[in-house]
């Protein structure tokens, strides 16, 4: 290949993968923001049950929180299926018309180790931290529920 067509396809690869490095970025800054914002409904539901003992705020402070955390759960799939399919299979094709092929290398890697189980990538610790938190907001309904009992809910 000539070093003029090589050139180009390189600075194309660089500018592909600073675009995929910020969309990284914003992945973790949203993550950042389901992260706050689960806290923050689980500081009001904290402060609904010292202050304002009521059932039906409780359980719907809760759902608010299972919903924040099912569209984490949702964030988090769609950022990664993006990187996947966007970013990564791009790159790779780019890539085939360099000398030198690092992406792919680490790619094969990173995935050989996942079959054996032996590693652990960031969004899979994304989505238990977002199903941990669904599971608490559940947990804390299902125990209110029963601390109030169904009749004192219903009226």
């Amino acid at each position: 290949m000539e070093a003029p067509v090589q050139q180009i396809i390189l600075e194309q690869y660089k500018a592909y993968n600073k675009s995929k490095e910020a969309y990284i970025d914003r992945n973790f800054a949203t993550n950042r923001f389901y992260t706050s914002l689960c806290f923050v409904i689980l500081f009001m539901a904290l402060l609904t049950h010292h202050f304002e003992p009521n059932p039906w705020i409780m359980i719907a402070v809760c759902v608010l929180g299972m919903f924040t955390s099912a569209l984490w759960w949702l964030n988090v799939d769609a950022y990664n299926t993006l990187i996947k399919i966007k970013y990564a299979r791009v790159l790779e094709v780019l890539e085939q018309s360099l000398p030198k092929q690092p992406f792919r290398e680490e790619f094969s890697e990173l995935n050989s180790s996942r079959v054996d189980k032996s590693t652990f990538v960031f969004p899979d610790v994304q989505k238990i931290f977002a199903a941990v938190i669904f599971l608490s907001f559940g947990a804390i309904i299902i125990i209110y529920t029963f601390f109030y009992g169904f009749k004192n809910i219903t009226g």
